[in-house]
């Protein structure tokens, strides 16, 4: 989900201490700020939940930040 470097508008972190929570929560605003050209990112415990599907969907990987 992250997009860096030319046309990012800005960056937006979310801070979760519950991946699921995120995903029942958030993600629809996160990837409604990925489409409007944000660089998005998640940080939470433990690895990224099946639903994010494909790990750079929504920046994340084993630490849930890159």
């Amino acid at each position: 989900m992250t997009r860096e470097g030319k046309g990012v508008r800005g960056k937006l972190l979310f801070v979760a201490n519950d991946a699921g929570f995120f995903v029942s929560h958030r993600l629809a605003v996160g990837l409604g700020a990925r489409d409007a050209e944000f660089a998005v990112y998640v940080a939470a415990p433990g690895e990224p939940p099946a639903e994010l599907g494909v790990p750079d969907r929504i920046g994340c990987g084993n630490s849930w930040m890159r």
